[in-house]
């Protein structure tokens, strides 16, 4: 996966903004790129868990 550096993440972001676009809606939208670019990360590295595993756990937080 070819990762644009943070200075090019942020060029495109805001250029593909309207003028009403506030500050915390831009930093709003690069933390949800990163977390997302963060996620497809650890799927690729497979740090991943199955879908019954997650249940089980959920189950676990309810006690």
């Amino acid at each position: 996966m070819n990762l644009l550096s943070i200075k090019d993440k942020l060029i495109d972001v805001t250029q593909n903004i309207n003028s009403e676009t506030t500050f915390d809606e831009l930093i709003e939208r690069m933390f949800l790129i990163y977390k997302i670019e963060k996620g497809i990360l650890q799927v690729n590295e497979g740090k991943v868990i199955s879908h019954s595993d997650l249940k089980a756990q959920v189950v676990g937080w309810k006690r």
